[in-house]
């Protein structure tokens, strides 16, 4: 092969690779959810895109696992309101996410918490994408912002 050839091609790959990573330098490889109602914000890993949704009921956030087979849901963790004894207003039982979080919005006391059940049998198709979404949780959980405003 032709020396000029062989350094176009050695040029152009470097090009490339320098493309590539500035491309993971710049472009955040999450993306922010906001609960304008709650004011809370979280980063989610550009993973969970398209495979999470987040729902309010009851002054309440749950976030479910969407499975793209067969358009089931699976609850990965909740951010619930509580009642005066400090148990979830809609009567569930909770796991601590790490560690036990409480904290006050608009005078009323939040917690999140997270579900022992898997949500899918393990020989779903499913089964590998919901258990590596749970397992960062509780990083998320680390990014959460409450804003004052």
């Amino acid at each position: 092969m032709n020396k000029k050839i062989i350094k176009k091609i050695v040029l152009l790959s470097l090009v490339i690779i320098m493309i590539i990573f500035l491309f993971k330098i710049f472009i955040p490889s999450y993306y922010t959810y906001n609960n304008e109602k709650l004011r809370i914000s979280l980063k989610l890993p550009n993973y969970w895109r398209n495979r999470c949704i987040f729902k309010e009921e009851n002054d309440s956030i749950y976030s479910y696992y969407i499975s793209k087979e067969s358009n089931k849901k699976a609850l990965l963790f909740a951010i619930v309101k509580l009642d005066s004894n400090d148990n979830p207003i809609d009567g569930e039982i909770y796991d601590s996410i790490g560690r036990d979080i409480i904290f006050h919005i608009n005078g009323n006391r939040y917690r999140v918490g997270g579900t022992t059940d898997v949500g899918f049998p393990n020989d779903n198709i499913e089964y590998q994408n919901y258990i590596k979404m749970k397992s960062q949780i509780s990083e998320i959980v680390k990014t959460m912002e409450i804003s004052s405003n």
